[in-house]
């Protein structure tokens, strides 16, 4: 599977967690596949977003932490290659919108 955006607007494929990750800037997020998780609102199976300067920094620092609590082949991220100052901004953005929805902040957000 590869990792490549056809559509900067959008995000990419969800890739394994030990799929390569590009290191430029961006906004990740990070779901468990075959589950939902129970929010206040709802259900989901997203469990953390975040951006940065580096999408393998990122999925290196959500793998880390996820690992105690989730197995690591349940385990899917994506990301959205943006300047990183315009993936803070998205990254504030996807965040209300998905405690406004489900009540809560995803789960490894809190």
């Amino acid at each position: 599977m590869s990792t490549a955006m056809t559509d900067p607007g959008r995000f990419s494929e969800w890739q394994p967690l030990d799929a390569p990750a590009p290191a430029g800037p961006g906004i990740l997020q990070c779901k468990i596949q075959g589950d939902l998780i129970r929010y206040p609102s709802g259900m989901s199976a997203m469990l953390h977003y975040s951006a940065g300067a580096s999408i393998a920094d990122l999925v290196a620092a959500f793998s880390a932490r996820a690992a105690a609590r989730y197995p690591a082949a349940a385990l899917r991220w994506r990301y959205q290659a943006l300047p990183e100052t315009t993936a803070r901004a998205t990254l504030q953005q996807l965040v209300t919108r998905f405690e406004a929805r489900f009540g809560a902040l995803p789960v490894l957000d809190r």
